[in-house]
């Protein structure tokens, strides 16, 4: 408990700092806003996770729109957040917008685009939905290939 409470005040002496220069709504605040939510997950504190990614998730569309790699980025923690809880529906929701952002901005080959596909095949073959769980990993693996594939030939 030691170590999160210092680790937490550390970053939120950086956040008052980088507010105080950068203002509320810069990329670097979200990032910081990130970090926090990631040590509070790692301590498994969840609850102040998903209101440190929704914060981030918040700066994020305001300075990149709604479809930025980055939003994906901070749409996947908070999917990943329901996740855990429990909350399968919301996390396959969220996970669903993730890939879509993904595949828009990052391409179907990219390795976020293909995690994503993972997680949400995950859900699935936890809900025994095996048929979607399948789909979804040989879609991944798909991915894998063909970015395989294109890696070996700029080689």
């Amino acid at each position: 408990l030691g170590k999160t409470n210092k680790a937490i005040r550390v970053f939120e002496s950086s956040l008052r700092m980088q507010q105080a220069v950068l203002g509320n709504s810069h990329p670097d605040i979200a990032r910081i806003q990130c970090d926090i939510g990631m040590t509070y997950l790692g301590f498994g504190r969840v609850n102040q996770a998903m209101n440190a990614f929704l914060e981030s998730l918040v700066i994020t569309r305001f300075v990149f729109g709604n479809r930025h790699f980055k939003v994906a980025k901070s749409l996947f923690r908070i999917a990943q957040v329901h996740e855990i809880q429990g909350e399968y529906d919301a996390a396959l929701a969220v996970f669903q917008e993730t890939l879509h952002i993904e595949t828009e901005s990052l391409g179907l080959y990219h390795q976020d685009t293909i995690t994503t596909k993972c997680e949400i095949a995950h859900i699935h073959h936890y809900r025994s939905n095996i048929t979607e769980a399948l789909d979804m990993y040989y879609s991944a693996l798909d991915g894998t290939k063909a970015a395989t594939f294109s890696h070996d030939l700029l080689v």
